[in-house]
């Protein structure tokens, strides 16, 4: 699959001398003379970040639930961004915009059934994200209908940049050999021949370090020490896991309609490492926060301490389908909707009751796993 290169000239008419949006890696302007569309151009990427981007849109051109690349921007030789098919708004924007006017029981349903095809599509094709958040996802609205009569959103994964191939023959094909005294200081890639083959050999587990974005959808695999904490990782992670558990958090918030682990703020570090470190305190945390028993059964698919005892996307999407786990599903989150929205990201210091016990986490549980392969599904 390819697309056209085009010019960045071509566009310096169209586009606004500062950007539409800015996030760490990238720069958005949206074209006025073309509603369809937006150009990105990179900052403080990578080498092996840019080339993983394009590579991983190519990969899954005009599959479901993917923000579709259109072209690839150049100057003077150098890919320096992309063009994307626009849509409407992030699912952040979405949710919000609904705070008001809430989402039905049976939008939620939609909604979370294509965050997991979004896990799907991607982790069949190889490819693990690795930086989920309610912004990497983008939502269209739509005029059709729900079976309640709510209309109904279609949802893209965008974002691919700190994306990565699980499968080996793609990790050779678009491995880039650095040339010397250059480092790839963000992600721990391979550099030489020998790394390369010890890397294939065993995927899909990878050497990484520390996640700092998005603390509240991390699990203790990733999760830092401290705010400066990027010292590689100890262990070996499994990124297709660790993406499962990230759009389990996402879920969370999503039908619940707040953020998970109430009262901790993603800064607090140690208060987070203290929940996720171990499978009683997820499971406690999920008994004082999530009314209804398949509401907790689906977050408990993902929300596991050990990666290999997290469910894969093609699991849960068979498990939630079934009518009657679907049907009860939507029933819980009818009759649980929350009175009102509000904000929980911290407790209040007067707030005894949200107090969490904490087990001690047991010695040894982090340590380096074993390698058991988990084949894509």
């Amino acid at each position: 699959m390819s697309v056209p290169v085009e010019n960045i000239n071509s566009y310096r008419f169209d586009i606004k001398a500062s950007p539409n949006a800015e996030g760490y890696f990238k720069q958005v302007y949206f074209l006025r003379d073309d509603k369809r569309k937006v150009v990105q151009t990179f900052r403080r990427m990578t080498t092996a970040q840019r080339v993983t981007e394009i590579a991983s849109l190519l990969k899954l051109k005009d599959k479901p639930h993917i923000g579709q690349i259109t072209e690839v921007i150049e100057e003077n030789g150098e890919i320096i961004g992309l063009s994307m098919e626009r849509y409407q708004k992030t699912l952040k924007q979405y949710t919000h915009a609904h705070s008001h006017h809430r989402l039905t029981a049976h939008q939620k349903m939609d909604l979370v059934i294509q965050l997991l095809e979004c896990m799907k599509t991607i982790h069949d094709h190889g490819l693990a994200h690795r930086d989920l958040s309610e912004v990497n996802f983008m939502v269209n609205e739509t005029e059709e209908q729900l079976p309640d009569g709510s209309t109904k959103a279609e949802v893209y994964l965008i974002d691919f940049g700190k994306s990565t191939f699980v499968f080996p023959a793609d990790v050779r094909q678009w491995w880039i050999q650095l040339p010397p005294g250059e480092t790839e200081s963000s992600e721990i890639v391979p550099t030489t021949e020998e790394e390369l083959k010890e890397w294939c050999d065993q995927l899909p587990w990878m050497r990484a370090k520390p996640d700092h974005g998005y603390r509240l959808y991390r699990s203790i695999q990733t999760m830092p020490k401290s705010r400066v904490d990027t010292q590689e990782l100890p262990w070996l992670i499994n990124p297709l896991a660790e993406d499962m558990y990230s759009i389990g958090t996402i879920i969370w918030k999503m039908f619940a309609e707040t953020e998970p682990w109430y009262g901790i703020l993603e800064t607090d570090i140690k208060s987070l490492r203290d929940i996720v470190s171990d499978d009683y305190n997820i499971e406690k945390a999920l008994e004082r926060e999530v009314p209804g028993k398949l509401s907790k059964e689906l977050l408990l698919h993902t929300l596991k301490v050990t990666p290999q005892e997290r469910k894969t996307a093609d699991e849960i999407l068979a498990w939630i389908k079934d009518p009657q786990i679907k049907e009860e599903l939507i029933n819980e989150w009818q009759v649980y909707a929350p009175v009102d929205r509000q904000k929980r990201h911290a407790k209040k210091f007067d707030d005894e009751s949200v107090e969490l016990p904490v087990k001690r986490q047991k010695p040894g549980r982090l340590g380096r796993p074993k390698i058991y392969p988990i084949t894509p599904s």
